[in-house]
């Protein structure tokens, strides 16, 4: 059924005004409820003292601590242990904290950017600089060292990949900045939610989780659709949400601006069609949830919650993006280097 709601409050603006964020994310489809581990609390609070103790009372650190990522991981992972809930937060808020440094000059020099994933990359295999490594490389090691118990090698490999191909879409985005390109609408689609932390935080739910998902059930092709669709709007919320700051400070890749330099349309109507691209692909995962097969009853359960949690996980990131917006990038200190 077409969401009414949704078509008015895009009425409310025209295509010359830039609709508060509120309005913004009233417009924005998402009908999921949020799920809430029960040890949130305290995953918040261990997350802000890793935060503290990896970055001191800095401003990035009190950034971070603001960004409410214990809170996050525990709508990600209902029923993960405190344990689970902590690596993740620290994973969460190290991604996050790796973007801020993409908004620095390096962000501009694709090449050592590429030397700085390369070490990322080692990291899953073994490589350990220790003391001698830089923070980001540092904080990475620790990390992995700690999910490693907890995934199995297929698991750990997979995260690994997702790991990857976050880092090539972060080399992608500084690629652009240095030429001043914003990419075309195909381009984009394909490759902003490579460089979101997103696929990295998703493929993380089965083993946090302990959700028993057979191989076919992973390759099913509605799975894959939902999985992707899901990795998709946790992107667009963030581009409408963060379009204004975006687009004042420079920034190329946001949804609401490639259609304005490729639609050519006003600041109003990009948003629109923004928010417009958000809620087709909702409609588009709400279909999928009802046309999901059946792998048998106790296969059926363990996809259910899989499911229940890539709808928790669109639901707290509109949350987070509306209470907390994007880290201030002219006061951004980088974790990079």
């Amino acid at each position: 059924m077409r969401d009414a709601r949704q078509s008015d409050i895009i009425s409310l603006w025209n295509d010359d005004i830039i609709p508060a964020r509120d309005v913004l994310a009233g417009a924005l489809r998402c009908p999921f409820p949020l799920a809430q581990n029960p040890l949130a609390a305290q995953a918040q609070q261990r997350s802000e003292a890793s935060l503290f103790k990896l970055f001191g009372d800095s401003p990035l650190a009190r950034k971070l601590v603001k960004s409410n990522f214990g809170w996050f991981v525990a709508s990600m992972y209902p029923t993960a242990g405190l344990r689970e809930l902590s690596v993740a937060a620290d994973y969460a808020a190290w991604a996050f904290a790796l973007q801020s440094g993409s908004d620095t000059p390096v962000s501009r020099r694709p090449a050592e950017l590429g030397a700085l994933f390369e070490r990322f990359d080692a990291t899953f295999y073994g490589a350990r600089a220790g003391a001698r490594g830089d923070v980001a490389t540092q904080a990475l090691e620790s990390i992995v060292d700690r999910l490693a118990p907890m995934l199995t090698p297929e698991q750990l490999e997979a995260f690994a990949q997702a790991n990857r191909v976050y880092f090539a879409g972060m080399h992608w985005q500084a690629t652009n900045r240095a030429a001043a390109s914003v990419p075309d609408e195909e381009e984009y689609a394909l490759l902003r939610p490579a460089a979101s932390a997103v696929r990295p935080c998703l493929a993380l739910i089965a083993p946090l989780e302990r959700i028993a998902l057979t191989s076919a059930m992973h390759r099913h092709r509605t799975v894959m659709s939902m999985l992707r669709l899901a990795g998709r709007m946790v992107c667009w919320v963030d581009d409408v949400l963060s379009y204004e700051e975006e687009s004042r400070l420079g920034e190329v890749h946001n949804l609401a601006i490639v259609y304005e330099v490729h639609r050519q349309l006003r600041s109003g109507a990009a948003l629109t069609a923004a928010v417009r691209r958000h809620n087709a692909d909702a409609a588009e995962f709400m279909h999928c949830a009802t046309a999901l097969p059946s792998f048998g009853f106790s296969s059926d359960v363990e996809l259910r919650r899989y499911v229940k949690a890539l709808e928790s996980t669109m639901r707290a990131t509109l949350e987070m993006a509306l209470r907390a917006g994007r880290l201030d990038v002219e006061q951004r200190p980088a974790m990079v280097g």
